[in-house]
């Protein structure tokens, strides 16, 4: 609440009220702009024709810091008590950080699927026992051992179905289905270890 530069010289003295022109003159009308005024440079520069004397120079140095430590004081009543609207802002954030903490949730358990699912590729998958005579030999279409695919004996091609996963046989390697699935798997661990 602002007062008027002559309430302000009043409740100094009548003996200030002749100061209240130069107050003026200066554009210092009301508290708000007393508050704004650099009280040492300003006293000086307003009163240099007519110094103040002392005593009443000293007095309106007090008043006018005292003035500066009011709105201080009422600024910082008006951090500790929040606006209503933070009320709102509050809730709002937390419905922010609900949804970001949910959001990290699902990364971490997708990451985990992945992670676990790279794994399983790792497992090591026990050869099936040969099927032919020739026990160190393994077919090139069935991936089995104890044949060839071609030039068996008696020229019988493998008459088994072509093997379709490294499940079946074991052999990472004679798959390419195999290297695809686990750079994408890591790809994506990575992806999601980045967010």
């Amino acid at each position: 609440m602002d007062i008027s530069v002559s309430e302000f010289l009043q409740q100094l003295g009548p003996e200030f009220m002749k100061y209240k022109q130069t107050f003026m003159e200066n554009e210092f009308c009301d508290s708000s702009s007393l508050r704004a005024m650099n009280i040492e440079v300003d006293l000086d520069y307003m009163f240099e024709t007519n110094p103040l004397p002392l005593g009443h120079k000293r007095k309106l140095q007090y008043a006018l810091k005292n003035l500066e430590s009011v709105t201080c004081a009422e600024k910082n009543e008006m951090f500790i008590a929040p606006p209503e609207s933070s009320c709102t802002e509050k809730k709002n954030m937390d419905k922010i950080k609900e949804k970001l903490e949910s959001n990290l949730r699902l990364k971490e358990k997708e990451k985990a699927d992945y992670v676990h699912k790279r794994r399983q590729m790792d497992l090591i998958i026990s050869d099936p026992d040969p099927i032919g005579p020739l026990k160190s030999t393994r077919c090139g279409n069935c991936h089995m051992r104890g044949h060839k695919a071609d030039g068996n004996r008696g020229n019988k091609p493998c008459t088994l179905p072509p093997c379709n996963s490294w499940k079946n046989c074991g052999q990472k390697d004679k798959h390419t289905d195999y290297k695809v699935q686990c750079k994408q798997f890591d790809k994506d661990i990575k992806m999601l270890t980045k967010r």
